[in-house]
């Protein structure tokens, strides 16, 4: 199974995941304590500049593959990879929930045509990555 080391590889993994899309979808990469990935796949497609990032069923997702950590991907097919501020929050509810399940989101990458933004690796979204 592929293994996660880096921003880069989990971003070799997702990027081709969003080619040629339309509309906003959001991706969960399901992985185990080693970075290993269990599963990878597309949990929800929205319209052309909106895609609903469901808590609920993103935790239910992870804990079907016994997931100890998880990545979210989602694309801005007619705009920039940079996170909104309801991209933020939404990253914030979901780096709790999954907390209280044990899992822990490693990041959160937006991609837009052939670029992504890591929420993780920019200065000002990573401290809630980081929280005690």
């Amino acid at each position: 199974g592929t293994i996660l080391h880096s921003t880069e590889d989990i971003g070799r993994l997702v990027l081709p995941k969003f080619m040629g899309r339309k509309n906003e979808a959001v991706l969960l990469v399901c992985l185990d304590n080693r970075g290993k990935v269990l599963n990878s796949s597309v949990v929800f497609e929205g319209s052309v500049d909106a895609a609903e990032i469901n808590i609920r069923l993103i935790l239910q997702q992870a804990l079907r593959h016994n997931a100890t950590a998880a990545v979210i991907a989602h694309n801005h097919p007619n705009g920039h990879a940079l996170p909104s501020k309801e991209d933020i929050t939404t990253t914030m509810q979901l780096i709790k929930a999954l907390e209280v399940a044990g899992i822990r989101l490693i990041d959160h990458l937006v991609v837009a045509e052939d670029d992504y933004v890591s929420m993780r690796e920019t200065p000002t979204i990573a401290p809630i990555f980081h929280r005690g």
